[in-house]
């Protein structure tokens, strides 16, 4: 863990220019980008960085579901949180079913796989 770098988060006088690079960064720790989670939850560019982060433990990811599924489908340890947990999908359509309803999603990749997954289980 890097000490500063929590320090930095946790710091009220940080920029949010500077919090926006630390949610970014692929080597932030997950302990900041939960603090960044919890201290930012109102600041979206902030959230999205922290949506695409590989670092992101899973439950902050399925909460961001909500407000960011295309950057969390995206992010790059999808494939192995759903590797590790087949139910992962199918729990973040089950809990925010209304995403499909409301978000544009693409068309392509996986996030289309899981839009075909819930229009599936819904059927």
């Amino acid at each position: 863990m890097q000490p500063r770098l929590l320090e930095e988060v946790l710091d009220s006088s940080t920029s949010i220019k500077r919090l926006r690079e630390i949610s970014r960064d692929i080597t932030t720790p997950a302990e900041c980008l939960y603090e960044l989670f919890e201290l930012y939850f109102y600041y979206s560019y902030i959230l999205i960085g922290v949506a695409q982060n590989p670092n992101t433990p899973p439950n902050i990811l399925q909460q961001l579901f909500r407000r960011f599924p295309n950057q969390v489908i995206n992010n790059c340890v999808i494939d192995l949180l759903i590797l590790e947990n087949p139910n992962f999908i199918s729990r973040l359509c089950e809990t925010y079913c209304d995403v499909f309803r409301y978000k544009e999603l693409p068309c392509e990749g996986t996030t289309h796989l899981v839009a075909c997954f819930y229009i599936y289980v819904t059927l």
